[in-house]
């Protein structure tokens, strides 16, 4: 029976770069990808249990010439890929010329932005502070004002007084946090940049020996642990706490 179904969409479409080049590899290397493949499938027609030195022999030339493709296939993956690499390092050596340049230009000049950002900042927490002062003796007067009403028997003006001194001191309290606390400066551009200061925390480090680990225990990646086992492991180490270390033993075929 005819199949009438519709060709799926992007059949017509050319093949991509990708794809292509898969293709030519398979062309160039199909001797030994064929051999490849003969291996892994007899890989499967293998004893699990050696009981004989013929099959040991067998299985010892076997290991060997899975070793032999295993390194054709890396030399060949080198050869191809080594062209790619160059150029690779050529586009990326291309570009990053410009970009240090552009980094060395933002770095000669953005120390200047920083500071008079960093001087605006502080103009508006000195501002805030010296606006927060002024609440607060605006807020000691009204109240001594409440207090001379009430010596003089005037209840209601002192009430009114005291809620205004209540209020005035309450502002000044929200102007010593907004002092205290994060204040934001900005510069806009005229073609839509924007600048703002930014406040993060930084380390580094100054004694290897002094470093407290413990303290970096839970920041640990666990690569960067395993590296450090088998560093440890290399250099003789055959105990460590939490960590299990032992003596493996396996064929090498070459």
């Amino acid at each position: 029976m005819t199949d009438t179904s519709p060709a799926p969409m992007g059949h017509n479409n050319p093949p991509t770069d990708a794809e292509i080049l898969r293709d030519t590899l398979a062309d160039k290397n199909r001797e030994l990808l064929d051999r490849a493949q003969a291996l892994i499938e007899a890989a499967d027609r293998a004893p699990a249990v050696i009981e004989d030195d013929d099959t040991k022999i067998k299985i010892t030339d076997f290991l060997g010439s899975i070793a032999k493709c295993e390194k054709a296939l890396e030399g060949k993956r080198v050869s191809e890929k080594e062209p790619y690499l160059t150029l690779g390092r050529v586009v990326d050596g291309f570009f990053k010329n410009h970009t240090d340049a552009l980094n060395k230009a933002r770095q000669k000049v953005k120390p200047a932005l920083d500071a008079r950002l960093l001087w605006e900042r502080e103009q508006e927490r000195k501002r805030l502070e010296a606006e927060a002062a002024e609440r607060k003796r605006l807020a000691d007067e009204q109240a001594a004002q409440a207090a001379a009403a009430e010596a003089a028997q005037k209840p209601i003006a002192a009430e009114e007084q005291m809620t205004t001194a209540i209020q005035t001191e309450a502002q000044a309290n929200r102007l010593e946090q907004k002092a205290q606390g994060k204040i934001g400066v900005t510069s806009r551009g005229t073609d839509g940049a924007s600048a703002s200061l930014r406040t993060v925390w930084k380390g580094e480090l100054t004694d290897r020996a002094a470093l407290d680990l413990e303290a970096l225990r839970q920041h640990l990646p666990a690569d960067a642990i395993q590296q450090a086992i088998n560093s440890f492991i290399r250099a003789g180490g055959r105990e460590l706490r939490g960590a299990r270390i032992w003596e493996h033993t396996e064929s090498v075929v070459r």
